[in-house]
């Protein structure tokens, strides 16, 4: 007998134990018996072992030739398949003899007892969370973010991609809060879109691991038998909130400190001061005048001049100004196109948009557009009671730099926490220095193509009207006479309520 009819026998007779092997594998729906399972286990195993002695004899029996390639091939496919059923099938009998009978039971791949446990899973309610059993702390914490990319701090109606919509969401995730109406929130000082802050302090109450500490507000359920509360007290360890609170926001937010408050604790109306910092390139202004200008503001002066006036919430507009200095940011680099300077300004409160107004004015100064005498004049509500228009500073520059307290202790997170915040934001800081670095090398590259003699850079001034002879905008007076809608609706409110006040107090 030649090669082509060993190979052609060899095929019949493996066609016939296919069918064989098929007959025996659907008789395993039908058998469910526990012996019927066993004889159809070992019919498997003899017939693999059939099939791996006529595959072995295979390669020996065909010559070579270009088909008989393509059929070594077809025999290594069928070897790997067979190998792998006979692993399955192995598995399958192990298993079979260490259920001891459970094969009976099998219905439709599943047994009785694995179907009773999904059932049960099914029927089982996940745990709800309890805020009553947890303890709460009344806390403040130092907040750090970059505002660039933000439209402000607080939450509004309407108004997405806010400071504390993503602190909420975060501390809502974590069940560290019920709801933002019942934690008793309250910040330092309501920073605009674009402005960002390296000291802002919130505070509002917050679930605890302790039964009972510092800043403790409500005591928890769990902790009502005595047994519990000698547990807790074993090992007096609060949650890592900076942290957990951390992993759970944007990249430009992190909570950087924290400190145990009494129930009462405003973080607004408790700040004794508050450090604004603006920053701005030097390029042509005069540095000197703007410092004669910034002295100006020092004391407490009727500001009306320099805000955007609220006349809902705001009767008056006298605010103090403690510092008010223009320094460079860099003392190593004071001069050049990219040496920085940064103003501070120190005071205990401020109105709607004063940094910014006060910035500009003082700009206009620097620019040698108007006198330092201009910010003197604009404090005499009685020569200037109605503002004159003006645009006020850009907002990025801007930065709340601290809210500072009396009595206030700030903790500092573990070593481990801490650590991870510092390498976040040298790793933030790194990122501009390399786009800074590319953005100059554009430049560099820009300003080579010019054409010799030509300046590019110089602009010409339009006509500048002075501040003192433009427009001016209606007094507060005549602003809150001139009150509509919604806004009527909510001064009128207020007066009610500053009137049960009065009464009150008398």
């Amino acid at each position: 007998m030649n090669s082509i009819e060993k190979y052609a026998e060899w095929i019949e007779m493996q066609q016939n134990h296919l069918k064989e092997f098929s007959t025996l594998f659907n008789s395993l729906s039908e058998n469910q018996s526990l012996s019927s399972h066993q004889q159809w286990i070992s019919n498997q195993h003899n017939l693999i072992s059939k099939f791996n002695d006529l595959v072995s004899q295979f390669p020996i029996v065909v010559s070579s030739s270009s088909s008989t390639n393509n059929n070594n091939n077809n025999v290594k496919k069928i070897q790997k398949n067979l190998k792998k059923q006979a692993k399955i099938t192995q598995n399958s009998s192990t298993n079979d003899e260490s259920n001891n009978g459970n094969c009976e039971n099998k219905v439709e791949g599943k047994g009785v007892n694995e179907k009773e446990e999904d059932n049960k899973m099914k029927g089982k309610k996940k745990k709800e969370f309890r805020f009553e059993d947890y303890s709460q702390r009344r806390i403040a914490f130092q907040m750090v973010y970059l505002g660039w990319n933000y439209k402000g701090l607080v939450c509004q109606k309407d108004v997405d991609e806010t400071i504390e919509e993503k602190l909420f969401l975060a501390l809502e995730k974590l069940k560290l809060i019920k709801s933002r109406d019942e934690c008793q929130y309250s910040r330092s000082g309501r920073t605009d879109k674009g402005v960002s802050a390296t000291g802002q302090v919130i505070a509002f109450n917050i679930r605890s691991s302790l039964r009972e500490a510092r800043g403790t507000v409500s005591i928890g359920s769990k902790y009502e038998s005595l047994e519990d509360k000698k547990n807790e007290l074993k090992e007096e360890v609060e949650m890592d909130w900076i942290r957990m609170i951390n992993q759970n926001l944007p990249p430009e937010i992190r909570l950087i400190s924290w400190s145990p408050v009494s129930s009462d604790f405003d973080a607004r109306f408790n700040t004794s001061r508050r450090v604004y910092k603006y920053f701005f390139p030097k390029q042509n202004m005069n540095i000197e005048r703007m410092k004669e200008g910034a002295q100006k503001f020092i004391g407490e002066h009727d500001f009306r001049n320099f805000c955007k006036m609220d006349v809902v919430n705001v009767d008056h507009f006298m605010r103090r100004i403690d510092t008010f200095v223009v320094n460079p940011f860099d003392e190593g680099n004071k001069e050049g196109e990219e040496a920085v300077y940064c103003i501070t300004i120190e005071g205990s409160a401020f109105l709607w948009h004063q940094v910014r107004c006060m910035v500009s004015i003082l700009f206009l100064i620097g620019q040698e557009l108007e006198e330092p005498s201009l910010v003197e004049a604009l404090l005499d509500v009685s020569s200037n009671p109605n503002k004159p228009n003006y645009l006020m500073a850009e907002e990025i520059p801007l930065v709340l730099w601290k809210c500072e307290y009396q009595d206030l202790e700030w903790n500092l997170p573990i070593p481990t926490t801490f650590s991870a915040l510092v390498s976040h934001f040298k790793d933030i800081k790194m990122d501009f220095v390399i786009k800074n670095s590319i953005t100059s090398l554009a430049l560099s590259h820009i300003k080579s193509l010019q054409s010799p003699g030509v300046d590019y850079e110089s602009k010409k001034r339009g006509h500048y009207i002075p501040i003192l002879e433009r427009d001016r905008q209606g007094s507060f007076e005549d602003k809150r006479q001139q009150l509509t809608g919604s806004k009527r609706i909510r001064f009128e409110k207020k007066k009610e309520k500053s009137a049960e006040y009065s009464q009150k107090a008398e």
